[in-house]
């Protein structure tokens, strides 16, 4: 996986060892990310496909890799080349451009409409499906910049659960939880 960086001190750049190496990378990734979804996923075959539970002896995320299950990786190769070692399941496809105001119409909660009504263009601030360490922590520290900078601030709380510690809204700040980010950009001055 081009994104997982795991340090070694093997010697050789093309010895046996560093090529196992890399191969695993790509299940500790897939692992990482499974861990974040496949509650998500369960509930998806469950609920909608109205498929059985996952077998105890699947694998989740690696059931994919066995099952050649083709995935499509979604940024420019300009950017991060395909890996010669990808197997032919795996594709880089580039960016997808989907105009989603033209395929969904979408309104607003009240209380967000009336919070981008009240002032200038808020800063936006979110890691979508980022884990986060200590999301209390860094909420904080965004509410204290934005306070010195004097900003008004949306910010989505994600998977990472930014704003958790909050029930009520603090002047100038809106927690959200979802909007389509192509409908919300166009009401901010910026995004973080």
């Amino acid at each position: 996986n081009p994104f997982a960086r795991i340090k070694t001190h093997l010697d050789g750049n093309n010895s046996k060892a560093r090529c196992v190496m890399n191969w695993l990378s790509y299940f500790a990734v897939e692992d990482l990310a499974w861990i974040g979804m496949a509650d998500m996923v369960k509930d998806f075959r469950r609920r909608t496909l109205q498929l059985p539970n996952w077998d105890s002896k699947d694998n989740g995320s690696h059931t994919l890799y066995h099952s050649k299950v083709p995935v499509s990786y979604i940024w420019s190769p300009s950017l991060v080349p395909r890996p010669d070692d990808w197997p032919t399941s795996c594709e880089v496809v580039g960016f997808i451009n989907v105009e989603l105001q033209k395929l969904i119409k979408y309104e607003p909660e009240p209380e967000l409409a009336e919070f981008l009504a009240a002032g200038p263009p808020p800063v936006y601030i979110g890691f979508g499906s980022l884990m986060l360490d200590d999301p209390v922590k860094l909420t904080n520290a965004f509410l204290t910049s934005v306070r010195k900078l004097k900003l008004r601030a949306i910010i989505q709380r994600g998977w990472g659960q930014l704003g958790k510690n909050f029930t009520v809204n603090p002047p100038d700040v809106f927690f959200l939880d979802n909007a389509p980010h192509d409908w919300l950009f166009e009401s901010c001055s910026t995004g973080v």
